[in-house]
């Protein structure tokens, strides 16, 4: 059974861990703001593919539990936000 998020849309089963921003190039970054992101117990994934595989980072390795019950929520492209050294949503 798939994943779905707030709006009973199917979510990426290959979500990762946003990229460590400060390593990436203008372009890059730009892809991931323009990426759809989930956030899963507090942590914002995204679908490696849809980033080109900038990262491979399991969301486990931050404490995210993904698996039928998670409360996954799609975060609007409006709302998306980041700064050296981070990426938040308002």
């Amino acid at each position: 059974m798939n994943m779905l998020d707030q709006y009973g849309l199917e979510v990426p089963t290959d979500l990762v861990l946003l990229p460590n921003i400060d390593l990436l190039s203008a372009a890059e970054i730009e892809l991931v703001d323009d990426a759809d992101w989930y956030e899963i117990d507090g942590v914002l994934c995204v679908s490696a593919a849809q980033i080109n595989h900038l990262s491979d980072d399991d969301p486990a390795d931050a404490g995210v539990t993904i698996g039928p019950g998670s409360e996954v929520f799609y975060v609007q492209r409006i709302l998306h936000r980041y700064e050296p050294g981070a990426w938040y949503h308002a």
